[in-house]
């Protein structure tokens, strides 16, 4: 099983939701969603008699952050 442990806060910075803010302890982020060149398949590997890999989604877009983390002042909530 996986264990998912968080990282940051996501937080949409508009309503389209093309843009979002990550915080990161005390740095933020800003990012975009884009379209990928090439979709990518999230598989699960079942071990039967045989090797078989099952298809469960597909990934056609990304969050994309471009610039630096910048620091912040104050203590983030």
């Amino acid at each position: 099983m996986l264990e998912i442990i968080p990282i940051g806060v996501m937080v949409q910075a508009d309503q389209a939701r093309d843009t979002l803010q990550l915080t990161i302890g005390h740095h933020q982020l800003s990012g975009k969603l884009v379209d990928l060149r090439k979709p990518l398949l999230v598989l699960e590997k079942s071990s039967e008699p045989q090797t078989a890999y099952q298809t469960i989604g597909v990934i056609r877009k990304k969050y994309h952050f471009k610039t630096r983390p910048r620091a912040m002042i104050s203590k983030p909530s």
